[in-house]
């Protein structure tokens, strides 16, 4: 996972011109599902990334296993100023589904580009021309 902030045990990198860390990902695991959406009840060795990115703990989980052949779904947006990660998804597929939305929500916070579809695509660029045009 890339990160701007430094999180315990993160390594230095330069991606392009920026630089950043990457932050190892192996030691996070789920937990079993619950009635919370709080983040930090539903994954475990997260409490430095939580230390570095305390604004995660405001981003709600909406979280489903499904079990048959229904739609799978995993994705982070934001509503009305609130960031949601919303999952429908097997359970082969839950973990890395979770450390995925979670680096778009990470990439949110820090203001990056965190991949999406062409409403997002649209949004960033209308930002970056708004940013240019004040520098002017």
């Amino acid at each position: 996972m890339f990160v701007k902030r430094y999180v315990k045990g993160a390594v230095p990198v330069a991606i392009h011109v920026e630089n950043i860390y990457e932050w190892s990902t192996a030691h996070i695991d789920l937990l079993p599902i619950g009635r919370s959406s709080r983040l930090e009840d539903i994954m475990s060795g997260i409490e430095d990334l939580l230390g570095a990115y305390p604004e995660l703990a405001n981003v709600k989980i909406l979280r489903n296993r499904i079990v048959d052949d229904s739609e799978f779904e995993a994705y982070f947006h934001v509503r009305y100023g609130n960031a949601y990660i919303q999952m429908s998804c097997k359970e082969v597929d839950e973990r890395s589904s979770m450390i995925h939305e979670l680096q778009h929500a990470i990439q949110w916070i820090d203001g990056r580009c965190g991949g999406g579809n062409s409403i997002i695509g649209r949004e960033y660029a209308n930002r970056m021309v708004r940013e240019a045009n004040a520098e002017m």
